[in-house]
C-alpha cells in the first residue's frame, strides 16, 4: 500500500495486515513494526520519510518511527491516513474520514465543517509555497497554509476553501 526507501538499498513496505516492513532487495523481511510495536494498527496505508525516521499513517492514526521506537501522534478510527506531508516540524494528513489533520508538537488538530470543511474524504495533499492542495472525494482544492495554521493556533475561525474546477472533457476536446 506504501513504500519508500530507507537510503540503503533496502524499503519500508506498508502492509494492510503486516504494518510496517523492512524488505532487502532479494525480498527478506529484515524488520517488521506493527501494532504490538505501538503502531495504530497493522493496516499502513502512507510512508515518509523524516530524516532518520519515517512518519506512517494507517486506519487508526499517525505515529513517528525512529531508532527509540514508536511515537503515536494521533490514534483512533476517525479516518485513515492516505498521504502524509512533513512541512517543518509540522506534519499534514490527509486522511479518509476525518479530513485534512494538521500535527505538531502541541497535538493533532482536525479540520472539520465549522472551519469551513465539508469534505472529509481527502486522498492526496501537496504543499507549494502558501498553496496546499488537496484532493477528496469533491475535487481539488486550494488552501493557504497561513490560514491553516491560523485556524489551528486559535487565531481565525475558518478557511477559504477553493475549489479548483477542472474540465477535463473539455481539455481532451481541445487537443482533438
Amino acid at each position: 500500500q506504501a513504500v519508500v526507501d530507507d537510503g540503503g538499498g533496502r524499503l519500508w513496505l506498508g502492509t494492510r495486515a503486516r504494518g510496517l516492513l523492512l524488505v532487502d532487495a532479494g525480498g527478506a523481511i529484515l524488520r517488521q513494526v506493527g501494532a504490538d510495536d505501538g503502531l495504530g494498527s497493522d493496516d499502513v496505508r502512507a510512508i515518509v520519510k523524516d530524516g532518520d525516521a519515517l512518519v506512517v499513517g494507517g486506519d487508526a492514526g499517525l505515529s513517528v518511527v525512529d531508532e527509540a521506537g514508536v511515537h503515536a501522534r494521533f490514534t483512533g478510527r476517525r479516518g485513515a491516513v492516505r498521504d502524509i506531508v512533513v512541512d517543518g516540524d509540522v506534519i499534514w494528513a490527509a486522511s479518509y474520514g476525518a479530513g485534512l489533520v494538521r500535527v505538531d508538537d502541541a497535538g493533532a488538530y482536525f479540520f472539520s465543517d465549522s472551519a469551513g470543511f465539508d469534505d472529509l474524504y481527502l486522498s492526496r495533499i501537496v504543499i507549494e509555497g502558501d498553496d496546499v492542495w488537496v484532493t477528496g472525494n469533491r475535487g481539488l482544492w486550494r488552501l493557504s497554509r497561513r490560514e491553516l495554521n491560523a485556524v489551528a493556533a486559535g487565531a481565525a475561525s475558518r478557511v477559504d476553501i477553493r475549489l479548483v474546477e477542472i474540465d477535463v472533457y473539455a481539455e481532451k476536446q481541445q487537443q482533438q
